[in-house]
């Protein structure tokens, strides 16, 4: 599993979720979500952004 920090403009949330796809997902079924970021053990990766899909 994996740990994902969903951004929102109130804060954060962190998830464990299997995949990227998953996460991903999950963003777009919550709107207000602005960015996903992946954690791993040296880097935060931002996997999705609001603004690179609209919907």
């Amino acid at each position: 599993m994996n740990t994902y920090l969903f951004v929102r403009e109130e804060g954060f949330y962190p998830l464990e979720l299997f995949s990227d796809n998953e996460a991903i997902e999950n963003a777009l079924c919550n709107p207000g979500t602005k960015e996903v970021k992946k954690l791993d053990a040296e880097n935060i990766i931002t996997i999705w952004k609001e603004d690179i899909i609209k919907q």
